[in-house]
């Protein structure tokens, strides 16, 4: 599970490493960071466990192909389940914990006035003050943070097109990979699982990186922003903002960061293998059509897309 998969919500976080554990493909690494995961809340534990639970008369079958079949079934089958227990009326926090545990719908939709935070399959128009909105992607969290001298935020996950060109104070985008600070400008920040886009429509902004290194940018410059620092691209102003019409455009770009996006359009949980992930591929994906992004790189990469109704997703090498 790679840092864009730190998953807030415990529910589906749950899904999600149960997939990545019973994989055969957890490191070290990992392994460490779900007993991390586990340890964090009560409510991450809770989550964990009212999936085990769930799970577990299929695992008592041992590792045959019946238990195998039976434990996906069990996922597929947590959609009928959490209706029938909303059609009983149950409801409040505890409530929304058992009925999410396998059916996990998500809810997070500015959930408080410092963050903003968009659903899946959500493209939203919003303002982080008078004089600068935004334009948030599916999955996207931008969370307010208090300064003396400037407006600051944090882009935590997501994309988003910034128009600030009637606003007169400094304002600051804080990413993992890097910030920017801008006054005048109107830009895209996209962050995906391999590295971070930026794309200057109008005026200019300093990029720095997490060593140091500082980098103005201009009018018409498309950046990557990655571990080893700043690099042009090939890729054009439109392509790189081209999300805000529901579009990926790739150019060689990793199937990491095509799938990165696609599991903010789609509902459920989709795994792709370290082999099928470090591909390369290049086309115009329509996340508006998420299955369809997907028969495109099965297609395209020759990669192998097992989908168990609409909660499971495998991806893997041909």
């Amino acid at each position: 599970m790679s840092r864009r998969n730190k998953l807030k919500d415990p529910v589906k976080a749950a899904i999600a490493w149960e997939v990545v554990m019973r994989s055969g493909e957890a490191s070290a690494e990992e392994q460490a960071r779900f007993a991390e995961w586990c340890c964090a809340s009560t409510a991450n534990q809770a989550a964990w466990d009212a999936l085990q639970q769930k799970l577990t008369p299929f695992r008592s079958f041992g590792q045959s192909r019946e238990a195998h079949g039976a434990g996906r079934q069990a996922l597929l089958e947590a959609g009928e389940s959490r209706r029938r227990m909303l059609r009983a009326g149950l409801s409040g926090t505890i409530g929304l914990t058992v009925v999410g545990v396998l059916g996990y719908r998500g809810l997070q939709v500015f959930m408080d006035e410092p963050t903003l935070s968009t659903g899946t399959g959500e493209i939203r128009q919003a303002a982080l003050n008078p004089d600068i909105h935004v334009t948030l992607d599916a999955g996207t969290t931008v969370q307010a943070i208090a300064t003396a001298s400037s407006n600051t935020w944090r882009m935590e996950s997501g994309q988003m097109l910034v128009e600030a060109m009637h606003n007169s104070k400094p304002f600051e985008i804080l990413t993992a990979r890097g910030n920017l600070q801008a006054r005048t400008a109107r830009f895209s920040f996209s962050s995906y699982e391999t590295h971070s886009l930026i794309a200057l429509e109008q005026g200019s902004a300093t990029l720095t990186t997490p060593d140091g290194t500082i980098k103005t940018i201009v009018r018409g410059d498309v950046v990557s922003l990655k571990d080893a620092g700043v690099e042009r691209t090939n890729l054009s102003l439109s392509n790189a903002i081209a999300w805000t019409r529901g579009l990926l455009v790739a150019s060689d770009q990793a199937v990491a960061d095509v799938i990165g996006v696609l599991r903010r359009h789609r509902p459920g949980v989709i795994h792709i293998t370290r082999a099928a992930a470090a591909k390369h591929v290049s086309g115009i994906f329509d996340m508006r059509a998420p299955d369809t992004v997907l028969r495109q790189l099965a297609e395209t990469v020759s990669l192998k897309v097992e989908s168990y109704g609409r909660l499971l997703v495998m991806v893997s090498v041909a």
